[in-house]
């Protein structure tokens, strides 16, 4: 008997209910965690299409609610992306761990919802969105200080993940705090290997109880 859904998501990126699926990422799902200790802010960088956010929402994140990380299954997660308003997106996101409550102070609410044990886990997918789309420079400033702001004296107690295309990477520049986090703490995705993408082919088939000939295996792995 097999499973009725597709193990495969094609082109579309993966999402956290797709985590049964992700395989091929363990090793950077790995090193991301291990960044993530007692450290407020993870870039991770990559070319367009390399897989960035489905590392994040379907590995990393998985992984943390999993108790990957020591008390991490007790951490809570909201993942955003900037658009056009980043800071109406971000207090959108911590609502649902503070209420409807908004404002200035809502995300030093949600991160002292979860102290003095948990922490909050902001992952911002698509970060580069902060330049592309959002066109009000104090608007920009104002998202990029809170983040900044709250990686650096609180650490222990929130995460902010950003996914950021390599090519907008520079950007980051003119914000000293910001480019002095990622300096310090990132990652940059690098392409699959051959026994990751033999990995992503055969696993989410055999969680649906299907099996993909050795043949037709290899010669995908050889195309891609």
């Amino acid at each position: 008997e097999t499973d009725s859904e597709c193990p495969y998501k094609g082109l579309a990126p993966f999402e956290e209910d797709d985590a049964a699926y992700f395989f091929g990422r363990e090793w950077l799902v790995g090193e991301l965690a291990a960044r993530t200790v007692q450290i407020g802010l993870l870039g991770v960088v990559g070319a367009s299409g390399s897989g960035k956010s489905s590392v994040v929402a379907a590995g990393l994140l998985p992984s943390l609610r999993a108790g990957l990380l020591p008390g991490s299954d007790r951490w809570r997660h909201v993942l955003l992306r900037p658009g056009d308003h980043p800071m109406a997106e971000m207090f959108g996101a911590v609502a649902s761990i503070v209420g409807e409550r908004s404002g200035r102070h809502a995300l030093e609410a949600a991160i002292d919802a979860g102290a003095p044990d948990g922490r909050l886990v902001v992952a911002v997918d698509q970060f580069e969105e902060v330049f592309t789309m959002c066109a009000d420079e104090t608007e920009r400033e104002a998202f990029i200080g809170a983040i900044t702001r709250a990686a650096t004296s609180r650490p222990e107690h929130v995460l902010f993940v950003l996914t950021i295309r390599d090519d907008f990477y520079g950007r980051c520049a003119p914000y000293p705090e910001l480019a002095a986090l990622l300096t310090a703490n990132h990652v940059l995705v690098p392409p699959m290997t051959k026994e990751e993408l033999r990995r992503a082919i055969e696993l989410p088939a055999r969680r649906a109880r299907l099996r993909v000939e050795s043949a037709l295996a290899e010669t995908l792995v050889g195309e891609a």
